[in-house]
């Protein structure tokens, strides 16, 4: 800074205001879109889910009704993970707009060091400092992956693989209904699992291994 001039920094102010709008506005159709995926996969499985009680009763549970789970559940399970994979793409580039905002928050306090104490929001942008900015009141936790976006398909999705594991062994296999209620349990948790694992191997990497860090926050 101490090589620019007062124009050039009140030039780069301007810019960097524009560009704070940008990335504002990004964020919100980030949002929008993490919102209408979600309604989309809800909307998708209350209607399939609406069909196959028709199914239930018309045929009593019987070999139109196994058809039409073999054909409707593995379409939605599918549709659920991609849902899945792309709301955490949609988070990932969230994250990165955050972590540009805070870097032209930097360059406001670099300009302006007295206006620090009116900023309520980290002006680093390594990926503590981020999440920090993402969710100041809620502590990082395991339990933290159920709470956001994605948490509702992960769960759904899990259910969903789980019935259709039960229905598979009680209408295909002719197992009994103890035996087909454990195995749609176990596949519920290897479902559960499974997504769980994916949201931690893909928001990891993006947001923290492979972090551009420019302004860290400095160590006590």
């Amino acid at each position: 800074m101490e090589d620019l001039t007062d124009e050039q920094i009140q030039r780069m102010g301007q810019f960097l205001t524009t560009e704070h709008f940008t990335l504002q506005g990004l964020r919100s159709g980030t949002i929008a879109e993490s919102n209408g995926r979600l309604g989309h996969y809800l909307s998708a499985v209350g209607s399939s889910i609406v069909a196959l009680a028709f199914a239930a009763d018309v045929s009593e549970l019987g070999r139109v009704f196994i058809a039409f789970s073999v054909v409707i559940f593995p379409i939605l399970i599918f549709l659920g993970f991609m849902t899945l994979v792309r709301l955490l793409q949609v988070g990932i580039m969230d994250s990165l707009c955050v972590q540009a905002i805070n870097r032209i928050r930097h360059f406001y306090l670099d300009a302006a060091p007295e206006a620090e104490r009116y900023l309520s929001f980290s002006h680093y942008d390594d990926p503590e400092a981020v999440q920090n900015t993402m969710m100041p009141f809620h502590p990082p936790s395991m339990l933290q992956a159920f709470a956001s976006t994605p948490g509702p398909v992960i769960m759904i999705n899990s259910v969903l693989t789980g019935a259709f594991a039960s229905i598979l062994a009680g209408g295909v296999l002719s197992l009994t209904l103890l035996p087909s209620i454990l195995i749609g349990l176990a596949a519920l948790v290897a479902a559960t699992v499974l997504h769980y694992q994916t949201a931690a191997w893909i928001w990891p990497r993006e947001t923290r291994e492979h972090a551009e860090v420019r302004f860290p926050t400095p160590e006590e």
